[in-house]
């Protein structure tokens, strides 16, 4: 069973799919080997598929929606991440900044998880463009961002991303809520 995924960092993906081989491995009549490919992007992996390449591909509701429209591949269960049946995204700042609602942010940087996260990025950018904002990725907390963009930088880890709404380097972030809670600890009364 070849099991694919898309991720920007394969080690982190080894690392989570790994418990889940191991029980589909051991409890599967008929399956002795489970491997997991990574793929960088939704095209990559929809490509996989259609050329049979993958026979799972267990990801966010977003990303899980662009492959079935790129592939023949069809939903079939729903996956509990991380124990959880659901969850929401959180944009958050420290709350001594004086960017207080969305449109605040313009000139500014948000940072999010990665570029496949539903509550690490994808919802939170839909929503600020469903508002009307213009995002604009950058590679660099140098760089400058123009005062009618939002500029946005993926951290690849939601524990970066608490850590730098908290030191200010960058004025706001987003992740699930429950990540939220989780990394920010004893300092969430410190954010909004």
């Amino acid at each position: 069973l070849t099991i694919g995924s898309v991720a920007d960092d394969p080690n982190k993906e080894f690392k989570e799919f790994t418990p889940f081989m191991e029980y589909i491995k051991e409890n599967t009549p008929g399956i002795d080997a489970v491997k997991l490919k990574v793929f960088q992007s939704i095209p990559a992996i929809s490509a996989a598929i259609n050329n049979k390449e993958v026979d799972l591909y267990i990801d966010s509701p977003f990303s899980v929606e662009a492959v079935c429209l790129a592939t023949q591949a069809i939903p079939l269960w729903r996956r509990w991440k991380k124990g959880a049946k659901e969850y929401t995204s959180v944009i958050f700042n420290i709350k001594t900044t004086p960017a207080q609602t969305l449109a605040d942010l313009k000139g500014k940087v948000i940072a999010f998880e990665e570029r496949y996260s539903s509550s690490s990025y994808l919802l939170p950018k839909f929503l600020m463009e469903k508002e009307g904002l213009k995002l604009l990725q950058i590679n660099s907390l140098a760089e400058r961002v123009p005062a009618d963009s939002i500029g946005y930088i993926f951290t690849q880890d939601d524990a970066t991303t608490m850590f730098w709404v908290l030191r200010n380097k960058v004025a706001a972030g987003a992740m699930s809520n429950k990540n939220y809670v989780k990394k920010a600890k004893k300092r969430i009364s410190k954010l909004n």
